[in-house]
């Protein structure tokens, strides 16, 4: 039977093995249903006490789920990565776009410009034509004269006539007058406007120099973003080379585990053949020692045997009594280790609660050290755009050149304040680094108690599992030891029924000999009336016959009960064995005992020492909140300074309005003076016009000639009339005025050449400088970004560690159902043993029966012999 059934179960496992054991793509419900089989698989090795290929099918099983926990964390990694790189496409998709609206602007301010500098030259033609126009004028002019000159030399007949050409000369005299000065006033306000046009020309080419700028910055963000998409997409080939390498290693570990499953199906099919072997062994054994016991079965060694087992049974009762004296004093001893662990529950609570304030302390400072850090950025903001004011008042240093040094001074100033504003920084920046060094210390230091307190309460489990373990093995072993009390008591019982059978058996045997002897004694001298006594004879054989075969049951009976006897004894010596044992385990927990007792020592004086750290945490933390305070009144000076300058852009941008008005204004009467030219253009045409009035003057230059010479004459023939005035009137030369225009022009454009120069200077020294001041916050945000970078790497690798210990647990609380699951299996097998108990009870209770109903016959036909007499002539009567 044994061999057939292995047969089939070799055949099941061959059909199994030929089924996949793990499908291609490993789902939820797979991956479940694979553990439920792991845990069946362990749970049946367990019972099979093959513990060696348990603990490896369990070191697959966290294998299997570590590599799937490491498949779905990378999984989540690559959504992340994925999300990182939609969003860096967002950002230089948006860079783009702001850079072509840049491109947008930059062309409009070109044309704009292009527009100022059409308008410019517009102007300069417009000068150049009136200073040839003037010139014409002049020649005009000079030639008049020469002519007026020349009809004065000719005589004086003509002086009617040259009176008259005096007064027209001095009427075109007063006329070109009159339009050289209107010419003045326009080339003057052409110069003005000329200027405020090199002004607006200076102020785009700023604003194009500053778009080139943010350009040059866009493009930077952008070659930023496409370094941090090539970064996100090395990363992207990483991990999919990373998951390339795992799901080799799966590959891997599947083909080692069917190989494993092969091996392990092979060792079944072994293990069955062997089980098959011992089975056929154990039945020889058993036929051999049958044989054994049906040769040297006698009485005296039952009784031997029996003498041996009481005062065995006496011994180990003894042993058994000082066995729970000792268990007695473990449970002492254990219920202190209790009381011990609940101090040490008591203490690793209000560490924790010490841990809780720590942390939240931490997050405090770190809450702190954010809003720093906000508000060093602000700073920056100011700082930047203080130097975005002091290049306002650069540009007002052009507009007002007599406010040159003020400014500077001013600028100097600020300059030395946003240096200082840096060191503060710098400070503020060390000091973060310092808290961040002892916020990493602290973090060691709880890293380190998180792994004693993990430590101690592994080591407090295993304590209280393996009291466990030996509490239930004591209290089997205590039923077993009563188990076998009791079927002692019934063997000896039966041992005392078949003796008194045996005796029974034997005293009717006596009888039966002794009637034989007296019934050939008859039988010589009774020979006659054998027939009569020969059915009777018959009988009475048929009756023994009957006898011996009960006898024989009854001796088959006997060596059954031997049987169970030595298979107690084994038990019993089992038992020992387990309860030598059971002491070495308890002599092993003393000694973990006094580890641990060395352990909480050890973490009282780790205790104390956080508490004088945490001391000097909280006297550090004191001088941080007075540091806090200081700075926050610095930060609200600096507020109030950059308020100043806030107010100081304000006004700025409201001249700027107002220089945006006047650039209208302007406009308008530029289309004014469009105007007036094409009329000049149009009085050009009227040079005959002009002859004449040229005409005229010269008839007034001559009049008044004649006039200038009659005062002469009578200056120098004066009437005695005031006599004491003397008459001083001289006219200023047009020519001398001219140049003096002209010399002013030439030194204006040699003073704004060489302002445009130093402008030029200080605009190249400005960007110099923020190219260095930007270089400058660009170094600190590396470092932030490296300490973001390793704070990543450690929540990544608490994570692993969060991860790691609830598989733990979940292990853990698998191997408590599964201990769950042997216990009621035990039950279940103690509960069909006690039915078995009950049935070999019932068994043996009719056997007494039948026993007791053969003794009944024996003595009735005992009594039936008895009964039968002998009468005088040799026959038997029944009286």
């Amino acid at each position: 039977m044994d061999m057939e059934e292995s047969a089939e179960e070799s055949n099941a496992a061959g059909e199994q093995y030929e089924e996949e054991i793990v499908p291609k793509f490993i789902t939820d419900e797979v991956y479940e249903e694979i553990t439920q089989r792991s845990a069946s698989i362990i749970r049946d090795l367990q019972m099979s006490k093959q513990y060696l290929f348990s603990e490896d099918v369990q070191k697959l099983l966290l294998l299997c789920q570590n590599l799937r926990q490491n498949i779905i964390d990378e999984r989540d990694k690559i959504d992340q990565m994925r999300g990182e790189v939609n969003n860096a496409q967002a950002r230089v998709q948006n860079a783009l776009k702001e850079s072509m609206q840049n491109q947008e602007v930059i062309q409009q301010l070109k044309s704009e410009i292009d527009q100022a500098w059409k308008n410019a030259d517009a102007s300069a033609l417009r000068e150049q034509i009136a200073q040839e126009a003037m010139n014409v004028l002049r020649e005009k002019l000079e030639k008049l004269q020469k002519e007026a000159e020349k009809y004065a030399d000719r005589g004086d007949g003509d002086d009617g006539n040259a009176m008259q050409s005096k007064k027209e000369g001095l009427r075109e005299r007063d006329r070109l007058i009159n339009e050289i000065e209107e010419l003045q006033k326009k080339v003057h306000a052409q110069t003005k406007y000329i200027e405020e046009l090199e002004e607006k020309n200076f102020e785009n080419e700023e604003k194009i120099k500053d778009l080139y700028r943010q350009l040059e910055d866009v493009s930077n963000d952008a070659f930023k973003g496409k370094r941090a998409f090539e970064q996100i997409s090395n990363k992207l080939q990483e991990t999919t080379d990373e998951k390339q390498y795992l799901s080799d290693e799966l590959k891997k570990y599947k083909q080692q585990a069917e190989s494993e499953h092969r091996i392990v199906v092979q060792q079944n099919m072994q293990m069955l053949g062997l089980r098959a072997n011992l089975d056929k062994q154990t039945t020889q054994n058993n036929l051999n020692n049958m044989k054994l016991t049906r040769l040297n079965a006698d009485f005296d060694n039952m009784t031997q045997l029996k003498d041996k087992l009481t005062s065995d049974l006496n011994t180990k009762n003894n042993i058994l009594k000082l066995k729970e004296d000792e268990n007695a004093k473990f449970r002492l001893e254990n219920a202190k280790i209790i009381k011990s662990r609940e101090i040490l529950m008591k203490k690793m609570m209000t560490i924790d609660t010490s841990k809780a304030a720590l942390e939240n302390e931490i997050l405090k400072l770190k809450n702190t050290i954010s809003t720093f850090e906000k508000e060093r950025e602000n700073t920056k903001k100011m700082i930047e755009q203080a130097k975005k004011y002091a290049e306002g008042l650069v540009r007002e240093r052009d507009l007002v050149r007599k406010d040159i040094v003020k400014c500077s001074k001013t600028v100097n100033d600020q300059r030395n304040q946003a240096a200082i504003v840096d060191q503060q920084l710098k400070t503020l920046e060390n000091e973060i680094k310092h808290y961040q060094h002892n916020e990493q210390k602290l973090n060691n230091t709880i890293s380190k108690l998180k792994k004693d307190k993990e430590q101690m309460t592994e080591d407090s489990q295993n304590l209280t599992d393996k009291y466990d373990l030996l509490k239930e093995e004591v209290n089997t072993k205590n039923y077993q030891i009563n188990d076998c009390k009791e079927k002692v008591n019934e063997i000896q019982t039966r041992l005392l029924k078949t003796q008194h059978d045996l005796q029974s058996s034997q005293g009717d045997v006596i009888n039966l000999e002794k009637e034989l002897q007296l019934s050939k004694e008859t039988y010589e001298e009774l020979k006659e009336k054998i027939k009569s006594t020969a059915t009777q004879i018959e009988k009475l054989k048929e009756q023994i016959v009957a006898k011996e075969e009960e006898l024989k049951k009854s001796q088959k009976h006997i060596e059954k009960i031997e049987k169970e006897k030595q298979g107690l004894k084994v038990e019993i010596n089992s038992s020992l064995i387990a309860l030598q044992h059971t002491k070495s385990e308890l002599h092993e927990i003393r000694d973990e005992n006094i580890k641990l007792t060395k352990t909480l020592r050890e973490s009282d004086a780790g205790i104390e020492k956080l508490k004088k750290q945490l001391d000097n945490l909280i006297s550090e933390k004191e001088l941080i909140t007075g540091q806090i305070t200081r700075k926050c009144g610095e930060i609200e000076l600096l507020n109030q300074k950059i308020n100043m300058m806030q107010m100081a852009l304000d006004r700025s941008n409201s001249q700027y309005n107002d220089r945006l008005e006047d650039v209208k204004f302007l406009k308008i009467e530029i289309k004014n003076l469009r105007s007036q030219r094409n009329l000049l253009a149009r009085g050009s045409a009227n040079t005959a016009d002009m002859r004449q009035e040229v005409l005229q003057l010269n008839r007034v230059l001559v009049q008044e000639r004649v006039r200038s010479k009659a005062l002469e004459n009578e200056m120098t023939t004066p009437m005695n009339v005031h006599r004491w005035r003397k008459l001083s009137g001289i006219d200023p030369d047009k020519a001398q005025l001219l140049s003096k225009v002209q010399s002013l022009q030439k030194r204006l454009l040699l003073q704004t050449s060489v302002l445009l120069k130093k402008d030029e200077t200080i605009q190249t020294i400005t960007e110099k400088v923020q190219y260095l001041e930007e270089f400058k916050e660009k170094l600190p945000s590396q470092n932030i970004k490296e300490d973001l970078m390793m704070m990543r790497h450690k929540l990544s690798a608490h994570t692993k560690k969060m991860k790691a210990a609830l598989v733990l647990s979940k292990i853990k609380n698998e191997d408590l159902q599964t201990r769950e699951t042997l216990i009621e299996e035990m039950k279940n097998n103690l509960m069909e043993l006690k039915r078995q108990l009950l049935n070999e009870k019932k068994e043996k209770n009719k056997l007494l029966e039948q026993l007791r109903e053969f003794k009944k016959n024996a003595l009735e036909a005992q009594r039936v012999i008895n009964d039968y007499k002998i009468c005088g002539a040799g026959f038997k009567m029944n009286c």
